[in-house]
C-alpha cells in the first residue's frame, strides 16, 4: 500500500506530548501541618504522619542544617506535564487520614475539568481510599479503591529525595532518594465534565496505612484540530493528515471515515477529498470534526534497487539498496532507510515506495531467487544409551556429509569413550547449490550402577517394621510388606513365609536390580484360661495351664505354674502367660483376677435390705446409696449397678443357679449373701 511519511511528524510528537497539561487548582480546607519550615520541627508541625514521628520539611528548613534537600520553598511541584501548587508551609498543608477517616477540601474557584490529578503519598504501607468529586449542583462522581504508594516505595515518583525529619530530633534524616510524592490521574465522565467542581472528599478505607493528600491539578476537556498535506501524484493517494488534541487526558482514540477506517492521530495514504473524524480522550466523550485533503500533481520516476546477490541459499542475509527519494518504506519486512537487510527464507520480490523532497510518491521492486536448504537426518542413533553398550554406526542422509561431536570413533558413537553425560552428534551436508543443512541429535549416556541391599535372615511376623538399607538410594521397592518408594518392610503385612524383596534402580536408559529374601516366622497362638476370677486370700493354690505348654507365667502371687492368692494379697492382679517358639517369636495371653480378704463382710440381713426372688432373678430395696454386684461363685461378674436409697432395683435374665450378691456402701462397708435363682 502506498504510504506517506508525514512532514508533520515532529509536530505530531510535540502535540501528543503537550495534549494533557495539568495545571494547579486552588483548594482550601487543609487542617494538618506536615511540613516543617523553621525550627523546631516539633513546634512548626501539627504531628507526625507515620508511626515513627516523621514529617516533611522545606528547602528553607534544610538550609538551616546545611543540606539542599526539602520541598520547594515556593511549593511548586512539576513533572510530566503536570504542575501542582502545595499549600503554604506555615499552616495546614495536607489532608492527613488514618484508617477509616474522612476529610475534604474546597475548590476556591469552581470550574469544569476533563480530568484531575491528585498529589500525595502513604505511610506505613500502600493506602486504599475512595475519592468523591462534588459539583456545584450537588451531584457527585466517586472513584473507589484508589491508592497512594508508601513514600519509601520503589514506584515512579513525581518528586523524590526531598527527605524527612523526626519531630523530636529536628535534624534531617538524609534519606537518599526518599521519600517520594506520587500522582493519581482520574478521568471525569462525560456528564461530569460539563459541571463545575466545588469540593473533594477523601475516605481512607485502609486499616494501618495512612493517606496524605497535598495538592490538586486539572486539565480541560479535550478539543481537536487537524492539519493536512496534499496528494502530490496523479491519481495518487499520498495525502496525509494529523489530528492534534488539546486538553483531556490520554490515551486518545480516533476514527476517520477512510476504507478501512484509520484509528490513529496520523492518517496516511489519503486521496483528495473531505474526511470526517471522531476523537475522544480516556473518558470516551466523542468530539467530531472534518478536514480536506487537496491535490498538487508532480510526475514521478521509478526507484532503483540493487541487491548484494539475486541467487542465494535460504537463511542468507541479502542487502538491498535503493535511491531516488529522500525517505523510504519497504514492503514486508518493513523498513524506512535506503538500505534493507533481509534474511531470505524463500524466493521473494521486494517492493519499495519513497517520498521525494517535494513529497511525491515513487515505487520500485526487485526479485531474489532463494534455494532451499537441504534437510539431512541421522538414523540408527538411539537417544539413550548405557556406558557398557557397543558403539553405534552413524548413518547420515543424504550420504556424503560429515559427522562431528564427542565420542565419535571410526564413524560410530562409542558410549565407552563418552562416559556418563549428555552428548550432541552433528551431521553437516552441502548440496550442489552450495547450501548447507545441519542436523543434531542428543544422546544421553548413563552408568550401570549395581545397587546393594541388606536384609535380616529372619524376622517374627509380629515384629515392628524394619528399615531396608540400600545403596545408592532413589530406586523402587517391590514385594510383600513393602511400598514402592518407602524403604521399609512390615512383616505383619507380608505374612509368614519366605518373602522376596526386589529393589530396582534406573539411571538414564539403564536399570539394575537387587534381590534378597527374608524368612518371616509365624507368631504363636497363645491361650490362658482360669476357672475362677475371684478368690479369697485363704483360697488354696491354683494350678495355671497355658497353651501351647512350656511357656512362662508371671504376675502377683505367681510361682512357676502356680497362683497363690495369699501371696498375691487383696486387690486386682494381672496374670500373664508368655510362649516363645524355637524361632524366638513370642505371644502373650492375660487374665485379671480379684483377691479379697473375705473378712468383715456383713450379711444382707445386717444391712436391713428387703430382698425378694423372682423368675430368673430378684428384686432388692436398699436403705442407703450402694454399688450392687452380682457374681457367679467362680467370680464372674454378671451385673454391676448403682442403687439409690429405698428405690427398688430389679435384676433379671439370670440362669438357674447360685449367685453371690454383694453391696458396697459409700463408707466402704461390704455386705454379701448367696442367693439361689430358679
Amino acid at each position: 500500500m502506498r504510504q506517506l511519511i508525514s512532514l508533520f511528524s515532529s509536530l505530531l510528537f510535540i502535540s501528543l506530548c503537550n495534549a494533557q497539561v495539568f495545571s494547579p487548582i486552588a483548594t482550601t480546607g487543609y487542617t494538618f501541618d506536615a511540613v516543617a519550615e523553621n525550627t523546631t520541627a516539633l513546634s512548626t508541625t501539627s504531628g507526625p504522619i507515620d508511626g515513627s514521628n516523621f514529617v516533611m520539611y522545606s528547602v528553607a528548613y534544610g538550609a538551616l542544617f546545611n543540606v539542599s534537600t526539602g520541598l520547594p520553598n515556593n511549593g511548586v511541584v512539576a513533572a510530566s506535564s503536570r504542575t501542582y501548587q502545595l499549600q503554604t508551609y506555615t499552616a495546614g498543608n495536607v489532608v492527613y487520614l488514618t484508617g477509616g477517616m474522612i476529610d475534604s477540601v474546597t475548590v476556591v474557584n469552581p470550574a469544569a475539568y476533563g480530568a484531575l490529578s491528585l498529589l500525595g503519598f502513604s505511610t506505613e504501607g500502600t493506602s486504599v481510599f475512595n475519592f468523591t468529586v462534588r459539583f456545584t449542583d450537588n451531584t457527585t462522581q466517586t472513584f473507589t479503591n484508589q491508592s497512594f504508594p508508601d513514600w519509601f516505595s520503589s514506584n515512579t515518583a513525581v518528586l523524590a529525595g526531598f527527605d524527612r525529619v523526626n519531630r523530636s530530633g529536628t535534624t534531617p534524616s538524609n534519606a537518599s532518594g526518599n521519600p517520594k510524592l506520587f500522582n493519581i490521574d482520574l478521568v471525569l465522565n462525560c456528564t461530569s465534565r460539563t459541571k463545575q467542581i466545588k469540593r473533594l472528599i477523601f475516605q481512607n478505607t485502609s486499616s494501618t496505612p495512612r493517606m496524605v493528600f497535598m495538592a490538586l491539578a486539572g486539565t480541560a476537556a479535550p478539543s481537536f484540530s487537524a492539519a493536512t498535506s496534499p496528494v502530490t501524484c496523479a491519481n495518487g493517494f499520498n495525502g496525509s493528515a494529523t489530528i492534534t488534541p488539546s486538553g483531556g487526558v490520554g490515551p486518545y482514540s480516533y476514527t476517520v471515515n477512510t476504507t478501512p477506517p484509520q484509528l490513529t492521530a496520523q492518517q496516511n495514504s489519503l486521496a483528495a477529498g473531505v474526511y470526517t473524524y471522531s476523537a475522544a480522550d480516556a473518558a470516551n466523550c466523542i468530539v467530531t470534526g472534518t478536514y480536506q485533503v487537496t491535490t498538487s500533481l508532480t510526475a514521478q520516476p521509478a526507484l532503483t534497487i540493487v541487491a548484494s546477490a539475486t541467487n542465494v541459499c535460504a537463511g542468507t542475509n541479502v542487502t538491498l539498496s535503493t535511491s531516488g527519494a529522500n525517505t523510504y518504506t519497504w514492503s514486508a519486512p518493513s523498513g524506512s532507510t535506503s538500505v534493507q537487510v533481509i534474511n531470505a527464507t524463500s524466493s521473494f520480490t521486494q517492493a519499495v515506495s519513497g517520498i521525494t523532497g517535494v513529497g511525491c510518491f515513487r515505487t520500485g521492486s526487485i526479485t531474489v531467487n532463494v534455494n532451499a536448504l537441504p534437510v539431512p537426518s541421522i538414523t540408527g542413533l538411539p537417544s539413550n544409551m548405557c556406558t557398557n553398550q557397543n558403539p553405534v554406526p552413524l548413518i547420515g542422509n543424504p550420504f556424503g556429509g560429515n559427522f562431528s561431536g564427542q565420542a565419535i570413533n571410526s564413524g560410530s558413537f562409542d558410549p565407552t569413550i563418552s562416559g556418563v553425560g549428555s552428548f550432541t552428534v552433528q551431521y553437516v551436508y552441502t548440496d550442489n547449490n552450495g547450501c548447507v543443512g545441519i542436523v543434531t541429535q542428543a544422546v544421553n549416556v548413563a552408568s550401570l550402577t549395581v545397587p546393594q541391599m541388606q536384609l535380616p535372615m529372619s524376622i517374627c511376623e509380629n515384629a515392628a517394621p524394619i528399615t531396608i538399607t540400600v545403596t545408592p538410594t532413589g530406586g523402587l521397592f517391590s514385594g510383600n510388606g513393602t511400598s514402592t518408594s518407602n524403604a521399609t518392610f512390615d512383616p505383619s503385612v507380608a505374612g509368614a513365609g519366605n518373602q522376596t524383596i526386589t529393589y530396582s534402580l534406573t539411571s538414564g536408559a539403564c536399570t539394575t536390580i537387587a534381590q534378597g529374601n527374608i524368612q518371616v516366622n509365624p507368631k504363636p497362638t497363645v491361650t490362658f484360661t482360669l476357672t475362677k476370677l475371684f478368690y479369697c486370700t485363704n483360697a488354696p493354690i491354683v494350678t495355671l495351664n497355658g497353651n501351647p505348654s512350656n511357656g512362662v507365667f508371671s504376675g502377683g502371687g505367681v510361682t512357676g505354674n502356680f497362683f497363690k492368692p495369699s501371696t498375691a494379697g487383696a486387690g486386682t492382679h494381672t496374670l500373664s502367660y508368655v510362649y516363645t517358639t524355637v524361632q524366638g517369636c513370642s505371644a502373650t495371653a492375660k487374665n485379671t483376677v480379684t483377691v479379697s480378704t473375705c473378712e468383715g463382710i456383713a450379711t444382707l440381713n445386717q444391712a436391713n435390705v428387703d430382698l425378694k426372688t423372682i423368675s430368673g432373678g430378684f428384686e432388692i430395696i436398699v436403705p442407703f446409696q450402694a454399688v450392687l454386684k452380682v457374681m457367679t461363685l467362680n467370680g464372674q461378674l454378671m451385673h454391676e449397678v448403682q442403687v439409690a436409697p429405698s428405690e427398688m432395683q430389679s435384676i433379671s435374665g439370670l440362669a438357674k443357679g447360685i449367685y453371690l450378691i454383694q453391696l458396697n456402701d459409700a463408707n466402704g462397708q461390704q455386705y454379701a449373701l448367696k442367693l439361689g435363682v430358679e
